[in-house]
């Protein structure tokens, strides 16, 4: 894509849940726009490749391996984001979490993963140190 209109050079992304699928797909995108990237997934497994695929291609790319429901983590993000580059312009909430069952057989603990993950978090990420 060479869409001039289209170029985030020197801005900073973190993006949650871009070790794979959807979240990964964004972070390629921006990196390739210009965009600095923290990668965050709940795994090294797949944040890793994805941190290096922006790399070889010649972005820039960190990663933070941790899950959005805890608040610590969730802080941390935006701390390693302001250690490493300076700021945070974008973020792409992208995490995601769900039991496929009816709503009556979810626990209690499952639903409360679910509010975090969906509505406490990305709140939490827009919260001093993460205010942009």
């Amino acid at each position: 894509m060479s869409d001039s209109r289209l170029n985030f050079t020197g801005q900073v992304a973190i993006i949650t849940g871009s070790g794979r699928g959807l979240g990964r797909e964004y972070a390629l995108l921006l990196a390739r726009l210009g965009a600095s990237i923290v990668v965050n997934s709940t795994s090294a497994s797949t944040a890793d490749p994805t941190v290096q695929d922006i790399i070889d291609a010649g972005g820039k790319a960190t990663s933070f391996v941790g899950s959005v429901i805890d608040r610590v983590v969730v802080d941390s993000i935006v701390r390693a984001a302001l250690n490493t580059y300076g700021r945070v312009d974008i973020i792409i909430n992208n995490a995601g979490y769900g039991d496929l069952a009816l709503f009556e057989d979810i626990s209690e603990t499952s639903l409360w993963d679910m509010f975090h993950v969906h509505v406490w978090a990305p709140g939490m990420l827009l919260k001093p140190p993460g205010r942009i």
